[in-house]
């Protein structure tokens, strides 16, 4: 019997830190958010966010890096993911740097419940920055063509 436990004990230390890894090497900026504060932040969100440290972005609400006028959308929709347990369709949207700065992103949200029964989130963004202004430049160029 304790052997088993061990096992399971085994298995899940070894899941956990394979996760942990997948989250390090995604190339999209991921956070955990467990009662509103994130939790997690891998590199990439540390560059999203203009955080020198996880110690400047762990710890904070999610309602710190999303512009005011998005904050009410937002919440809404965590509250659905959390308590339906589901993930939320892909969305562009804005979140807010820790200088301010409000960059255009694509962001999702998937349930992650956890060993103690509450439900963490986990938010993908995806920096849409240069994608936005390549686009703003095509559109200039078509606009001076046609002129």
């Amino acid at each position: 019997m304790v052997e088993g436990l061990q096992s399971t004990d085994n298995d899940i230390l070894e899941t956990q830190v394979s996760c942990r890894h997948l989250i390090d090497i995604s190339p999209d900026a991921v956070l955990i958010c467990h009662n509103d504060k994130i939790v997690l932040a891998n590199d990439e969100c540390l560059k999203l966010l203009g955080a020198k440290d996880r110690s400047q972005i762990v710890g904070l609400s999610h309602a710190e890096i999303v512009p005011s006028e998005q904050l009410t959308a937002m919440k809404d929709q965590l509250r659905d993911v959390v308590h339906k347990g589901f993930s939320a369709p892909l969305m562009v949207t804005t979140v807010r740097r820790l200088d301010g700065e409000i960059i255009p992103v694509e962001r999702q949200f998937v349930a992650m419940p956890r060993h103690d029964g509450s439900m963490a989130v986990l938010i993908v963004l995806r920096d849409l920055s240069e994608r936005t202004r390549v686009a703003g430049r095509m559109m200039h160029s078509e606009t001076l063509v046609r002129s």
